[in-house]
């Protein structure tokens, strides 16, 4: 339809596509203005050249806009007056950056965040790295390694941070993405990235969550950059947007808006290596009703966010003594290991406090309990008014906490089936129908009126794949044809027949 010259087929590529581009140039330029221009002069290309093109366009869009980063990168070697050998070897490290990606920005998974720790581990000095892998593979304290090795806890402290390579890397890593980087920096940094693997990884991750904090930055000018490149390419057309076209475009990029990077607001560039942090500085996340995310904590912690979701944490997390984020809604950690930093989630009434383990916390405000279910590790589970009645919970257990009694108790579970949600389904073993129903409305954005007196007694047992329509799901509970549902805009009214 585009090679036909369908105006509205063009824009629909733009609104799918443009805030992810954004984020890929970013990554590579760490230069948002730039970054949108390039995205915008490939999509005009692409609108000049749409008799040539064949479809469909991914792997195009991808190669061309790394093209046009490479262009940029190259471009300052003489828009730059005063350029250093290292200034000159560290734009020579971004388009070999550039060039090499083949699927940028992919989703960075938890045996990723292994094999890197791995890698800096296998560089340590004999002893430190023999120290380092009982305190992190072994579960051991500080304390039973100084022991079992009859040496004393600080000197175990001390090889444990003995990994300062890394910490330096990525404090001038900082320090060149908000512009301060000094000159003798500059050279530490290339040296690092030519010598040092591990820094090399770094400076991927870091280049991800830069672009992916960037991303909500890009999808509040997408309208206005569609508008410009509009003029630029003379439609004259009509491009009013229906509600409900805003919303399917607003989901098709959510991951990219609001989800992984939305409100991490540049954790990076606000956060500081001076271990002197006084004054927290909160990042705050919200995904929409009928959207899911997954983001990259300051610590490594990866977390996915279902929809109705909040979740703030400060961005120097990792500096702190205690690892605190709030939670409101449903999200499922996996929790990145630290004997010396407990992780604290606390829920309205509700703390979880833990060291290194996987978990899922559903506590939704309007929900009459807030549930702590353990995949794996262990966690401690306690009320805010009352830290001594604890709860410590093993894999497949579930911590409930009623909101209206007041009274925190355990149950076995399968805890595996509690976060299907993190895979695209939902998993229910003898749940009320009615609870089902409140758990698909969220999923769906969508408001279910029950006036039924069965839907309060009937349970249900099974597994829903949340790719199928909200007709079919429905369908598919109402096994014994004993409802009635009608649609009024997005309320679904549930009766009986």
């Amino acid at each position: 339809r585009i090679n036909k010259g369908e105006e509205k087929a063009f824009e629909v590529l733009y609104n799918s596509y443009f805030v992810y581009l954004c984020a890929c140039a970013n990554s590579y330029i760490f230069n948002p203005v730039e970054a949108q221009d390039i995205v915008n002069e490939t999509f005009a290309k692409i609108w000049y050249r749409r008799g040539e093109l064949s479809f469909p366009i991914h792997a195009y869009l991808i190669r061309a806009i790394q093209n046009g980063c490479l262009n940029y990168l190259r471009s300052l070697h003489s828009r730059e007056r005063i350029i250093d050998e290292y200034r000159e070897a560290l734009l020579e490290y971004q388009e070999e950056f550039c060039a090499s990606e083949c699927s940028p920005l992919q989703e960075m998974e938890l045996a990723d965040l292994e094999k890197s720790v791995q890698n800096i581990v296998s560089s340590l000095p004999d002893k430190c790295r023999f120290i380092f892998e009982q305190y992190l593979y072994s579960n051991l304290t500080p304390q039973e390694i100084a022991d079992k090795n009859n040496i004393s806890v600080n000197t175990v402290r001390v090889h444990v941070k003995m990994n300062s390579q890394i910490d330096e890397f990525e404090r001038i890593m900082l320090d060149y993405l908000k512009g301060e980087i000094s000159s003798e920096d500059m050279q530490k940094l290339t040296i690092l990235l030519k010598r040092e693997n591990a820094c090399r990884e770094k400076y991927r991750e870091i280049a991800r969550s830069y672009a992916l904090a960037s991303s909500s930055w890009f999808a509040r000018r997408k309208e206005q950059n569609f508008e410009q490149l509009c003029d630029t390419l003379n439609f004259y057309s009509s491009r009013k947007h229906s509600f409900f076209r805003k919303i399917s475009v607003w989901r098709s990029v959510a991951i990219w808006t609001l989800l992984i990077g939305c409100s991490i607001t540049f954790f990076y560039l606000y956060h500081s290596s001076s271990p002197e942090v006084l004054t927290p500085s909160y990042c705050q996340i919200e995904v929409p009703q009928g959207a899911s995310s997954k983001l990259l904590l300051p610590d490594s912690t990866i977390v996915f966010l279902n929809g109705g979701t909040v979740l703030k944490y400060d961005v120097s997390l990792q500096q702190r003594t205690d690892r605190k984020v709030f939670l409101s809604g449903e999200a499922y950690f996996k929790v990145s290991r630290n004997m010396l930093k407990p992780f604290i989630v606390h829920t309205g009434e509700l703390n979880i406090k833990v060291l290194g383990t996987t978990f899922n916390v559903a506590s939704y405000p309007d929900d009459a309990e807030i549930k702590v279910s353990l995949v794996e590790g262990s966690v401690n589970v306690y009320t805010t008014s009352d830290a001594k009645k604890n709860i410590l919970l093993s894999p497949d257990e579930q911590a409930v906490y009623n909101k209206n009694d007041k009274v925190l108790s355990m149950r076995k579970i399968d805890a595996v089936s509690q976060a299907a949600w993190t895979t695209g389904r939902l998993v229910f073993v003898n749940e009320k129908l009615f609870d089902i129903l409140k758990t698909i409305g969220k999923k769906y954005d969508v408001q279910i009126l029950v006036q039924s007196r069965k839907v309060y007694t009937e349970y249900f047992s099974g597994s829903i794949d949340t790719n199928l329509t909200l007709d079919e799901i429905l369908s598919y509970l109402d096994v014994d044809n004993k409802f009635m549902w009608r649609k009024k805009g997005k309320t679904i009214v549930i009766t009986d027949r």
